[in-house]
């Protein structure tokens, strides 16, 4: 199960990043951040999850929590990773994101603070990395290597998630 809507969070990353650069954001950036969300949350959760290791903290507290943050379908494509649903919305200007909306708040799930520091704090870094730094990161992940080779380049979530474990 998600724990968020794709649309909602894409619309929340350019929102976030007009507020705090007060410029459009690229479609790379764009596309990177979520991908990073995606993966990241995945690896730390699963890494709670199913790692035999030391419990910690923020193990005990992962442990709860959805694997997906949102319900993605990553293509690997010439600059990494890009969901293209939201790269057509993007691209169509078909995201309608109001600023005054807050995605958090309608959440039922009891840890959705936890997920919006999370994301918070990762945007930062994300946000100051430049667009082809992160499409250097993503060209080092063997999800997106193997996905680039076939035919179809759908990159699996369990993959993606797999790459971020141990990250």
């Amino acid at each position: 199960m998600a724990i968020l809507n794709k649309k909602d969070l894409a619309c929340y990353i350019i929102n976030k990043y007009q507020n705090e650069y007060n410029k459009e954001i690229s479609p790379i950036k764009l596309q990177k951040s979520l991908y990073f969300l995606f993966a990241m949350w995945g690896g730390n959760v699963a890494n709670a999850k199913f790692e035999s290791k030391e419990d910690t903290e923020d193990d005990e507290k992962y442990e709860a929590y959805d694997t997906y943050l949102f319900d993605a379908c990553f293509e690997a494509w010439r600059y990494g990773p890009v969901d293209k649903e939201v790269y057509k919305w993007f691209k169509n200007n078909e995201l309608d994101c109001d600023t005054n909306v807050d995605i958090f708040s309608d959440s039922k799930i009891s840890y959705i603070e936890d997920v919006k520091q999370y994301i918070n704090e990762l945007l930062d870094k994300i946000f100051k990395i430049s667009d082809f730094g992160l499409v250097d990161i993503t060209h080092s992940d063997d999800c997106w290597k193997n996905a680039i080779k076939t035919e179809n380049k759908i990159i699996s979530n369990e993959d993606i998630i797999k790459d971020y474990i141990v990250k």
